[in-house]
């Protein structure tokens, strides 16, 4: 049975319905690696901005900057990630299904 690219994107916008996703195509072991490094990195970038938001410099605005960007790339990379693993395992599935009949 192949699987709905749009439901399985949508799936990547909170962590346990991405790894579903990611399970469901076969490339959980990908997904726990992405997760596990977008949010080490988000809270190391939370913990550095709220440690310079009490200084007044200039540090601020850049790592603010920065944890946006972190943040977006956080929902469209999982994204792009499970379109292209989605299509590939739909391919496949159809080629089985094309030898097995």
């Amino acid at each position: 049975m192949t699987v709905n690219i749009k439901l399985q994107c949508l799936a990547t916008l909170t962590l346990p319905t991405g790894l579903y996703a990611f399970k469901r195509v076969g490339k959980l072991k990908q997904g726990v690696i992405f997760y596990s490094i977008n949010y080490f990195v988000s809270f190391i970038l939370g913990g550095m901005l709220v440690a310079t938001a009490t200084q007044e410099n200039m540090y601020v605005d850049i790592l603010t900057l920065v944890s946006l960007i972190v943040g977006v790339a956080g929902i469209i990379i999982p994204m792009r990630l499970i379109k292209q693993y989605s299509v590939i395992y739909n391919n496949n599935l159809k080629s089985k299904s094309a030898i097995l009949s």
